[in-house]
């Protein structure tokens, strides 16, 4: 399984904007093949810091993603939101099991 997280800043004046556009990326993503999860969260105590969590079944359903048309409609629709870019790491995961 490979997991995206993402952290930005949202400016606070395009607040409404930002979480729209959230909001549409989440839904196009989880109708793709091999997406298991794509939320993004805003903080309680930072509503304009903004978290990406997603969840795919391997490398082939990410590189589907990335080249899918909504990702570039996000970005481009996303990024004037954005106080500074947006932090995204990759994780590989070997193994997945409840902790208790």
């Amino acid at each position: 399984m490979i997991i995206i997280t993402g952290q930005a800043r949202i400016k606070t004046d395009h607040r409404d904007a930002a979480l729209a556009a959230a909001a549409e990326m989440s839904a196009n993503s989880l109708a793709e093949p091999g997406c298991l999860d794509y939320r993004f969260w805003v903080s309680a105590s930072d509503p304009d810091s903004m978290l990406l969590l997603e969840q795919w079944q391997d490398q082939a359903a990410l590189d589907a993603h990335l080249a899918a048309p909504h990702l570039a409609r996000f970005v481009e629709s996303i990024w004037p939101t954005l106080d500074g870019g947006m932090d995204v790491v990759r994780h590989e995961v070997a193994d997945s099991r409840p902790l208790s």
